[in-house]
Formats: C-alpha cells, structure tokens, sequence
C-alpha cells in the first residue's frame, strides 16, 4: 500500500473541500493529516 500516494490524495481532496465548503473541513483535515503522517 502506497502511504505517499494516500498522503497526497487527502491533501488534494482536502483542498477541493476547501474550496467547495469554504474551508469548514480544516478541523476534518488536520484530524486526517494526523492520522496519515
């Protein structure tokens, strides 16, 4: 399993949320970055 590759997909999808939600995911975020650092 490629751990880069899932650390990458997150942020990017995470940023996309961002965007669409107007940030109101950051604290989803930095809960997921946690878990896949």
């Amino acid at each position: 399993y490629n751990f880069d590759f899932a650390k990458q997909y997150v942020k990017d999808n995470a940023i996309k949320d961002q965007v669409v939600l107007g940030g109101k995911r950051l604290i989803s975020d930095d809960l997921l970055n946690y878990i896949v650092r």
